[in-house]
């Protein structure tokens, strides 16, 4: 975990380095209420996803490493006001935040999906199950406009990983404060 001050305001990052989840895994799991969402390539070989919402901006990225992939989270100051996170010293306290508020992973359980696509007509059926073989599961929800329960969605094991890091997160606000310059 690391803190920024960008000039105008501070960020606080909490980034994740994770094994056997790609780039590509990880936007596949995506829920999040961000607003614009970009795909680009990095270095030779690498991978880059970012989401960009109100209070945060979201990440993944494959590293250095071929087997190694970034997951991270850059809270914006409106947001670590927002969560009472006002000096380095609170920092301490992202080990509980509700980062899933910001960006959640989830996987889909299908027999609630078949179960609800059943009740739809033929031709919505036939353009769900396409959109969701084709799309990601923010887009396929997106685009048919289906109001899934809560229920309806699993957490994968990825994501029981994350919050198992994230509870285990080690911050020394010494750290973040530079030496006095002679």
């Amino acid at each position: 975990m690391r803190e920024r001050d960008t000039g105008a305001d501070s960020e606080a990052e909490l980034t994740f380095d994770t094994t056997g989840v790609s780039v590509d895994d990880y936007r596949q799991l995506i829920l999040s209420p961000a607003r614009t969402s970009r795909r680009f390539p990095l270095i030779e070989n690498q991978k880059r996803f970012m989401l960009r919402g109100e209070h945060h901006r979201g990440s993944f990225e494959s590293t250095q490493i071929p087997t190694v992939t970034r997951f991270e989270y850059i809270l914006r100051a409106e947001h670590l006001r927002k969560v009472k996170i006002s000096t380095p010293l609170d920092l301490a306290g992202a080990r509980h935040l509700d980062l899933n508020s910001l960006c959640s992973l989830r996987e889909l359980d299908e027999t609630a999906f078949k179960k609800l696509v059943t009740q739809l007509d033929d031709l919505r059926v036939r353009a769900v199950q396409h959109f969701r073989r084709n799309l990601t599961l923010q887009d396929c929800l997106r685009v048919t406009r289906l109001k899934l329960p809560k229920s309806a969605f699993l957490k994968p094991a990825i994501a029981k990983r994350l919050e198992k890091m994230q509870r285990r997160l080690l911050y020394d606000p010494y750290l973040a404060i530079e030496p006095l310059r002679k």
